[in-house]
């Protein structure tokens, strides 16, 4: 059964509050996260949002693929911390979120500058996760210009996800994340994938 965006966005809501209100990680439960709220128009959507959209839709930019560092690299992961920090400002984000988005990222445009190397897609365990991640991106921004979506379909790139994030973000703390089955996804990875989820699956133009 399909459904229209709205209805999937409006459908998603209530199983993540469910979920976080219900979900528990071994070894204690933890505290359900109050859900980010979002606009259902890009007129009521803070500029902060729609500069934090705009950072990950460049991700296919031509310009960003090169090993090094560039001009337009730097000036990217620049506006989207820019955004990350004025959302937490405002009260309209969390921190811990914040963070989880920001590593996320920041391992998105790695991995797009560094797949430019061959010898990098042989090596890191960092490469599978880092790849999963940027193609659900590139997924969820394709499935925004559908005129309806399946919930199913969605609902397992979130959940691959949130997975994806609670790696990455172990990764980029300089620890180690083990396999990526086995990554701990608690709450801050929850509803940091809902986020993008959110923020990329709907139509703001």
């Amino acid at each position: 059964m399909r459904s229209t965006r709205r209805e999937f966005i409006q459908y998603i809501g209530i199983a993540l509050a469910s979920l976080l209100s219900t979900r528990c990680c071994t070894p204690t439960c933890y505290t359900p996260m109050p859900l980010t709220p979002f606009p259902s128009s890009s007129s009521s959507l803070t500029p902060y949002w729609l500069a934090l959209r705009k950072c990950w839709l460049e991700l296919k930019d031509p310009r960003l693929q090169s090993y090094e560092d560039t001009e337009f690299s730097m000036d990217l992961c620049e506006r989207h911390a820019e955004a990350l920090r004025a959302l937490v400002s405002d009260g309209e984000l969390s921190a811990d979120v914040s963070s989880e988005i920001g590593a996320a990222f920041e391992q998105a445009v790695a991995h797009i500058q560094r797949q430019m190397v061959s010898c990098y897609i042989t090596l890191p365990p960092e490469f599978a996760p880092r790849a999963d991640l940027v193609r659900r991106i590139t997924l969820l921004e394709e499935m925004s210009k559908e005129n309806d979506i399946d919930p199913e379909i969605v609902q397992e790139m979130r959940t691959a996800l949130e997975r994806d994030m609670a790696w990455l973000a172990e990764f980029q703390a300089g620890r180690v994340p083990g396999e990526w089955e086995d990554a701990e996804v608690d709450a801050v990875s929850i509803e940091a994938a809902r986020i993008l989820v959110e923020l990329l699956l709907e139509d703001y133009e």
